[in-house]
């Protein structure tokens, strides 16, 4: 079962941040999904084995151009060397993002939280920004203790 936890949506500015990444490329949405539970296993093993700080929670995020989805997952790190095999990258801050919180103990349903976002986004009179949406995943089973997913979707918007 999945919810969108916070019945509100909030419209707020979202800060850079300094990931330790992988990205990939797809020829659609509906490939997104597959690419980046691997995409995330490697970088998390490799910031593992390197022992690196994590400031703060994992981040995925999705450009698209054209018919492509570009994906970047990372964990946030501190300034220094990067582990190797992962690339240093700054997502940029952005102005403004329609943001709201998704739990769940799969991922079914978080393909319709992104849709509810962007039917509030439309029905707010927002556009879509041209900045990447973004994923950051407060809690995952993969947590201490962790049970399921809670996620905050971040929609960028004018």
């Amino acid at each position: 079962m999945s919810t969108i936890t916070d019945d509100s949506y909030s419209v707020q500015p979202l800060p850079a941040v300094r990931l330790a990444q992988l990205t990939a490329r797809v020829s659609g949405q509906h490939e997104i999904s597959a690419a980046v539970s691997p995409l995330f296993g490697r970088a998390h093993a490799a910031i593992g084995s390197a022992a690196a700080s994590r400031p703060g929670p994992a981040i995925a995020y999705f450009a698209s151009d054209d018919d492509e989805v570009t994906i970047g997952v990372g964990e946030q790190v501190d300034t220094g060397a990067v582990p190797d095999g992962l690339e240093a990258f700054v997502l940029p801050a952005v102005a403004r993002a329609l943001v709201t919180t998704w739990a769940g103990d799969a991922f079914e349903g978080l393909g319709e939280a992104w849709q509810s976002l962007m039917g509030e986004a439309d029905s707010r009179g927002l556009t879509l920004g041209a900045a990447p949406c973004r994923e950051t995943y407060l809690a995952t089973p993969m947590d201490e203790g962790g049970t399921g997913w809670v996620i905050e979707i971040q929609q960028p918007v004018v």
